[in-house]
């Protein structure tokens, strides 16, 4: 009786579908993430045009890495003077996708359309572009030279912003923007699950 309630529990069978269909869409995700990340580099060219203007000279995607080319410039050992370049991998902040089209796909399969995959993407979006814009800001704040806080006009404060929201958006946005739009898309799936496991007796 017990290994068929098992079987039969809902949450199991939802948790299952969802282990089954996460390298599924990880395989499509990676496949496709050329297109999927193309967006990105227009998003990023927009907030920096706004926020420091002339700062973002060339940005392209090589693959899944952004490149960047700024309008900074460094003063090497030897007395040459260079820009400063920098490659953002942005596939450590576009998972988000995958892993939400596996939990739509595990819970309400019968519903999944291209329109819902769409309006995902779109609303998705936002939160890569938080954790690409800070590491570009990251990297230029902390890993470039002492000089380019000052001509960005970094003060102290500033600078410990940046470096929270960085590691907010690589470890932590990604997941919580897909399972707080999971959770928003699917309240009847939800309340059906603890529906059924109240009335088997079991927790919630």
């Amino acid at each position: 009786m017990q290994s068929r309630r098992w079987i039969k529990d809902p949450l199991w069978r939802f948790i299952l579908a969802t282990l089954f269909w996460l390298p599924v869409f990880f395989a499509f995700w990676y496949l496709l993430a050329p297109v999927l990340l193309a967006p990105l580099v227009w998003l990023v060219k927009g907030v920096f045009a706004v926020v420091y203007p002339g700062l973002i000279d060339q940005a392209g995607l090589n693959g899944v890495t952004l490149h960047l080319i700024t309008s900074l410039t460094v003063t090497a050992p030897d007395g040459r003077e260079g820009h400063i370049s920098l490659d953002i991998n942005a596939l450590k902040y576009a998972y988000n996708l995958p892993l939400l089209m596996a939990l739509l796909f595990a819970a309400q399969d019968k519903h999944f359309s291209t329109s819902r995959i769409i309006l995902c993407y779109l609303i998705l979006l936002p939160f890569q572009l938080w954790g690409v814009v800070f590491e570009i800001l990251m990297n230029l704040t902390f890993q470039v030279g002492p000089d380019i806080p000052v001509q960005l006009h970094l003060d102290s404060s500033i600078r410990h912003f940046i470096a929270l929201a960085y590691q907010l958006g690589v470890l932590m946005l990604p997941a919580i923007s897909a399972a707080t739009l999971w959770v928003g898309m699917n309240q009847r799936f939800i309340a059906s699950l603890m529906l059924w496991r109240r009335q088997k007796g079991l927790p919630e």
